[in-house]
């Protein structure tokens, strides 16, 4: 099973370049929101769902979040789908690194 947790957001790794500016838009409209899902590889936590909702707090000055945290350790599935997801998602950070983008304030809001 997966773990709820309150994370900090400076360490919080984006996988994507860009968030919409009218999903940060309908954030804003919503006193509660579900935990964005994040993956904990290699002793870092990267987004894998949730870039908007982790965006949208940080636009409210929040400094920690509480997520929905994925590890090797907690996956309920195979060992063969966790490293799958978890390459997936180191593979689509490295693109994004090469952006310079390394944090959640870096990204660009289209």
């Amino acid at each position: 099973m997966s773990n709820l947790k309150i994370i900090e957001l400076n360490k919080l790794k984006p996988i994507q370049n860009t968030v919409l500016a009218h999903r940060l838009d309908y954030y804003n409209l919503l006193d509660t929101i579900p935990p964005p899902e994040v993956w904990k590889i290699n002793d870092l936590f990267y987004i894998g769902d949730g870039h908007h909702r982790i965006f949208n707090f940080y636009q409210r000055n929040n400094s920690k979040i509480r997520v929905l945290v994925h590890s090797k350790t907690n996956w309920a599935f195979s060992t063969l789908e966790y490293q799958s997801i978890a390459q997936e998602i180191l593979n689509q950070a490295k693109k994004v690194q090469k952006e310079n983008i390394f944090f959640i304030n870096q990204l660009k809001v289209i």
